[in-house]
């Protein structure tokens, strides 16, 4: 559109709103206030992924290194989906 714009020395500017306006319209903002704030979901669903791996894979989550956290919930990722296709194709 800003390409056109400047092709065919004519304003797009209300298209671009109607644009700016739909993106705008489809996200949700997240709370940072109140019981369920989003850095307090935030802080859950770590803890939750700590728990998983430590059950999981006998690993104190919370000592891994970023790159070695996500590896592991990876690793993870890859058995269940190995698991799951066992199953389908066992039946």
């Amino acid at each position: 559109m800003v390409l056109d714009e400047i092709i065919e020395e004519r304003s797009n500017e209300i298209g671009l709103n109607d644009i700016r306006n739909l993106i705008l319209s489809e996200q949700k903002p997240s709370l940072f206030v109140g019981e369920n704030n989003a850095e307090i979901e935030y802080d859950k669903n770590f803890d939750k992924l700590c728990i998983l791996l430590n059950e999981e894979l006998h690993l104190d989550a919370k000592t891994l290194t970023t790159r070695e956290f996500y590896s592991s919930l990876e690793f993870l990722e890859r058995r269940a989906a190995n698991n799951k296709k066992q199953m389908s194709n066992g039946r």
